[in-house]
């Protein structure tokens, strides 16, 4: 199955913002400014940049992206709890990112999940602390 230019060009763009953010976070603001929709372009996965950042925990970059525009999804959230990425959770709350909290329950209390009882109750505060109970 090949891929529609549209589909490739899409790919090029997430690759371009995450590579940016990654190894030259200088300049992202430049490639931001050149064309806002960047901040919305997906991979194969269906994550925008920043959704990949909070799954691999990269702070600075979350901040980054959030400081130019960026939306934080609730996938994303549940996502970075799922990956066990607590300091990411926490920021991306704190960023003013909206959980979906019957989603993240389920993944909170997932048993295949390697949250700790410690790192459970981390994000039930980090939750709280927002106005949210899970």
């Amino acid at each position: 199955m090949h891929m529609m230019n549209d589909e490739i060009e899409h790919n090029y763009q997430f690759e371009r913002l995450l590579t940016a953010v990654l190894d030259e976070p200088e300049k992202v603001p430049a490639i931001v400014s050149e064309d806002r929709s960047i901040l919305e372009e997906r991979n194969c996965c269906d994550e925008t940049a920043l959704h990949w950042l909070a799954i691999e925990n990269q702070l600075e970059g979350i901040a980054l992206l959030r400081g130019l525009g960026a939306k934080i999804s609730p996938w994303a959230i549940a996502h970075a709890i799922e990956a066990g990425s607590l300091d990411a959770v926490a920021l991306m709350l704190e960023l003013g990112g909206e959980p979906e909290l019957e989603v993240c329950k389920k993944y909170l209390e997932n048993r295949f999940w390697k949250l700790t009882k410690n790192q459970k109750r981390l994000v039930r505060s980090y939750f709280k602390q927002y106005g949210y109970e899970i």
